[in-house]
This record gives C-alpha cells, sequence and structure tokens, in this order.
C-alpha cells in the first residue's frame, strides 16, 4: 500500500483513516482472491498500489 496519497489528507480525515483502511482493505483483499484464479498469483498487474 502506498501511505504517501493518505498522509495528504487533513488530520480530520486522518483519525478515521486507519478504521476506512481497514475496511477497504478487507474489501479489496476479498477481490483480489475473487480475481486470482483469473489473474494469477501475483496479484493484479495493472493496479499498483
Amino acid at each position: 500500500m502506498n501511505t504517501s496519497t493518505t498522509q495528504q489528507f487533513t488530520p480530520a480525515y486522518g483519525v478515521a483513516s486507519e478504521e476506512k483502511k481497514s475496511i477497504w482493505r478487507r474489501i479489496f483483499d476479498a477481490w483480489v482472491r475473487s480475481h486470482e484464479a483469473r489473474l494469477g498469483p501475483n496479484g493484479i498487474p495493472f493496479l499498483d498500489l
């Protein structure tokens, strides 16, 4: 994950960023697993996080 982009947000957003990150991380991980068979074990080549 690239954390440099999240550090550019306001401190008010940063308070909830950890919770949002965990939620979106679970969604992303589930999405990756659902597409792993088609994309391969290395994940998503065109999505550079």
